[in-house]
């Protein structure tokens, strides 16, 4: 029996709902939102309702407790159930900072998109926005169905949020401010003695 647990813990999810799968693909969407909601209040995110927009199985939007967003959804075909979730989130200067930018010389503003362009890449997310003039940006990351689990998404995830703060981070700097908040701590295990 040990073998069994062992095997079905090894399969990612979309492994075990094709393996159960006598449904339509429709139903296995759901079964898929359902567990990636799970998944996101398991580690203390909170998760609005699902939407419904055109073009999309579902779109789920969600925040880390610190109010930094996530949007993650399912696209649609037609044709067949799209096997890949997208993980985004968006961040826009403010006033205050759209003013700084442009008060910049033409190669500062080049050397900080290129410098922010630079750590997207390297950190593995997919960006939009890095243009003159620099107002608002995206972020994304893929997870295909085939090698989604619970770790996986997770990391996903903290992967689209860091990408927001360290751009964020990058642009405090150049503009000689203090760093915005950090994130928070993972849990450890273990739990510090009381005095």
């Amino acid at each position: 029996m040990y073998d069994i647990i062992r095997e079905e813990e090894s399969k990612t999810l979309w492994e075990i709902i094709m393996d159960n799968a006598e449904s339509t693909s429709n139903d296995l969407s759901t079964k898929l939102r359902q567990r990636i909601t799970e998944y996101l209040t398991s580690e203390g995110w909170r998760v609005g309702g699902a939407r419904y927009p055109q073009g999309t199985q579902w779109v789920i939007d969600a925040n880390d407790g610190k109010g930094r967003p996530i949007t993650i959804y399912q696209e649609s075909t037609p044709l067949r159930i799209v096997e890949r979730i997208l993980i985004i989130t968006a961040l826009k200067l403010g006033d205050e900072h759209q003013e700084k930018y442009a008060d910049l010389g033409i190669e500062d503003r080049r050397d900080l998109i290129y410098d922010l362009r630079q750590h997207l890449i390297l950190l593995g997310i997919g960006y939009g926005g890095l243009i003159d003039p620099l107002t608002e940006m995206l972020f994304e990351d893929i997870i295909y169905l085939d090698e989604l689990s619970k770790g996986g998404f997770l990391k996903s995830v903290r992967k689209v949020r860091d990408a927001s703060i360290l751009v964020a981070t990058i642009i405090a700097r150049r503009f000689n401010e203090p760093p915005p908040a950090e994130p928070p701590r993972p849990a450890l295990g273990f739990q510090l003695p009381e005095k």
